[in-house]
């Protein structure tokens, strides 16, 4: 299972009520329909496919950039959440309950999801041998909680 914390943006320029964080967490299921989804668009040459998923956990923060610790629950809801992959990445998007506002998640590139899982997969032994081939800050602190034995490694 993996978890990302990546910013909402709302597009509606009044609306200053709504969540300004995601908290995804991308589980086996999730992640066994992201790619079948990307091997569907590269199939068929097409930009996304999407299907309604509510899994993002909405959250408010009134600093710029807070850890997760500093998040809060967001008091309200959305009307739908679709997820939407492209060859490329994943995001989220969605609409406001009862408003006319759109907002979408920042997305997540499907190469930082396949370094997180190589990362979490990998024998422990071997963990060191990646600290300089790692890409993506969320891979980085992955490995660093593996080392330091917080995480333990995960099976397909």
């Amino acid at each position: 299972m993996l978890t990302y914390m990546r910013e909402v943006h709302i597009h509606n320029e009044f609306c200053d009520d709504g969540p300004t964080h995601a908290i995804i967490t991308i589980n086996n299921e999730t992640l066994s329909w992201i790619r079948k989804a990307r091997k569907v668009v590269k199939g068929l040459e097409a930009t996304r496919i999407e299907r309604y998923d509510y899994s993002p956990d909405l959250k408010w923060s009134g600093v710029d950039e807070p850890t997760e610790k500093e998040l809060t629950e967001w008091d309200g809801s959305a009307d739908y959440m679709l997820i939407r992959v492209s060859d490329t990445d994943v995001t989220w998007e969605g609409n406001l309950k009862h408003t006319d506002t759109i907002f979408d998640i920042e997305s997540i590139p499907l190469k930082e999801i396949n370094e997180n899982l190589r990362v979490l997969k990998c024998k422990k032994t071997l963990l060191p041998l990646m600290l300089h081939d790692l890409k993506y800050e969320t891979s980085q602190a992955i490995l660093n909680n593996r080392l330091k034995g917080e995480i333990h490694a995960q099976k397909e």
